[in-house]
Protein backbone atom coordinates (compact mmCIF):
# COMPACT_ATOMS: atom_id res chain seq x y z
CA UNK A 1 0.00 0.00 0.00
CA UNK A 2 1.33 3.44 -0.88
CA UNK A 3 2.41 6.08 1.92
CA UNK A 4 -0.61 8.39 0.43
CA UNK A 5 -2.74 5.90 0.40
CA UNK A 6 -2.10 4.76 4.14
CA UNK A 7 -2.93 8.04 5.21
CA UNK A 8 -6.28 8.25 3.40
CA UNK A 9 -7.60 5.36 4.63
CA UNK A 10 -5.97 6.12 8.42
CA UNK A 11 -7.01 9.88 8.54
CA UNK A 12 -8.72 11.01 11.12
CA UNK A 13 -13.22 11.51 11.04
CA UNK A 14 -14.59 13.97 13.21
CA UNK A 15 -18.05 14.36 14.84
CA UNK A 16 -18.44 17.71 13.25
CA UNK A 17 -20.66 19.05 10.71
CA UNK A 18 -19.02 20.39 7.25
CA UNK A 19 -21.36 23.19 7.68
CA UNK A 20 -23.93 24.25 9.40
CA UNK A 21 -27.74 26.16 8.33
CA UNK A 22 -28.25 29.71 8.57
CA UNK A 23 -31.30 28.58 10.94
CA UNK A 24 -28.64 27.12 13.25
CA UNK A 25 -26.59 29.81 13.25
CA UNK A 26 -29.53 32.21 14.20
CA UNK A 27 -30.31 29.43 16.73
CA UNK A 28 -26.83 29.69 17.96
CA UNK A 29 -26.54 33.39 18.33
CA UNK A 30 -30.03 34.62 19.90
CA UNK A 31 -29.46 31.78 22.59
CA UNK A 32 -26.46 33.51 23.68
CA UNK A 33 -28.50 37.00 23.70
CA UNK A 34 -26.39 38.87 21.02
CA UNK A 35 -26.85 41.02 18.44
CA UNK A 36 -25.41 40.38 15.03
CA UNK A 37 -23.00 43.26 15.56
CA UNK A 38 -22.12 41.73 19.17
CA UNK A 39 -21.68 37.92 17.95
CA UNK A 40 -19.63 39.30 14.67
CA UNK A 41 -17.06 40.87 17.22
CA UNK A 42 -16.84 37.58 19.12
CA UNK A 43 -16.31 35.61 15.61
CA UNK A 44 -14.36 38.03 14.47
CA UNK A 45 -15.87 38.63 11.55
CA UNK A 46 -17.90 41.71 10.02
CA UNK A 47 -21.77 42.16 10.54
CA UNK A 48 -22.69 41.89 6.64
CA UNK A 49 -20.92 38.42 7.21
CA UNK A 50 -23.24 37.55 9.98
CA UNK A 51 -26.57 39.37 7.98
CA UNK A 52 -25.34 36.63 4.73
CA UNK A 53 -25.01 33.84 7.27
CA UNK A 54 -28.16 34.38 8.47
CA UNK A 55 -29.79 35.26 5.36
CA UNK A 56 -28.70 31.79 3.86
CA UNK A 57 -27.29 33.90 0.86
CA UNK A 58 -23.52 32.14 1.98
CA UNK A 59 -22.64 28.85 3.14
CA UNK A 60 -21.60 28.42 6.44
CA UNK A 61 -18.28 26.07 6.53
CA UNK A 62 -14.92 26.38 7.72
CA UNK A 63 -12.88 26.85 11.26
CA UNK A 64 -15.51 29.09 12.41
CA UNK A 65 -18.00 25.69 12.41
CA UNK A 66 -15.38 24.72 15.74
CA UNK A 67 -16.61 27.76 17.37
CA UNK A 68 -19.91 27.61 16.50
CA UNK A 69 -19.77 23.47 18.31
CA UNK A 70 -18.20 25.11 21.41
CA UNK A 71 -20.89 27.65 22.05
CA UNK A 72 -23.75 25.57 20.92
CA UNK A 73 -22.27 22.95 23.43
CA UNK A 74 -21.35 25.39 26.68
CA UNK A 75 -24.54 27.88 27.33
CA UNK A 76 -21.66 30.16 29.49
CA UNK A 77 -18.78 29.98 27.34
CA UNK A 78 -19.21 33.57 26.51
CA UNK A 79 -19.69 34.94 29.68
CA UNK A 80 -16.64 33.16 31.08
CA UNK A 81 -14.72 35.41 28.22
CA UNK A 82 -16.20 38.67 28.62
CA UNK A 83 -14.35 41.30 30.08
CA UNK A 84 -16.62 42.67 33.12
CA UNK A 85 -17.87 46.48 32.60
CA UNK A 86 -14.60 48.62 33.76
CA UNK A 87 -15.86 50.95 37.34
CA UNK A 88 -12.10 51.86 38.54
CA UNK A 89 -9.93 54.34 36.64
CA UNK A 90 -7.43 52.26 36.29
CA UNK A 91 -7.20 48.34 34.81
CA UNK A 92 -4.62 46.07 34.68
CA UNK A 93 -4.30 43.05 32.25
CA UNK A 94 -1.39 40.69 33.01
CA UNK A 95 -0.87 38.22 30.01
CA UNK A 96 1.40 35.09 29.78
CA UNK A 97 2.53 34.90 26.29
CA UNK A 98 -0.56 36.69 24.20
CA UNK A 99 -2.85 35.26 26.38
CA UNK A 100 -4.93 36.95 29.57
CA UNK A 101 -4.49 35.22 32.63
CA UNK A 102 -5.26 38.21 35.44
CA UNK A 103 -7.58 41.34 35.27
CA UNK A 104 -7.11 43.39 38.16
CA UNK A 105 -9.28 46.92 38.32
CA UNK A 106 -7.98 49.13 41.01
CA UNK A 107 -9.07 52.75 42.19
CA UNK A 108 -5.79 54.98 43.10
CA UNK A 109 -7.56 58.25 43.15
CA UNK A 110 -10.24 57.93 45.45
CA UNK A 111 -9.43 58.08 48.69
CA UNK A 112 -10.58 55.31 51.10
CA UNK A 113 -11.86 55.82 54.91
Amino acid sequence: MARNEYKRKTARKYILPEKISAEELKQIRKKHHMTQKEFAELLHVSKPTIERWESGKTEITGPVIIVLDVLQRYEDYVDEITLPERKTPLRLFYMYKNRLCTLIDADEVTPKD
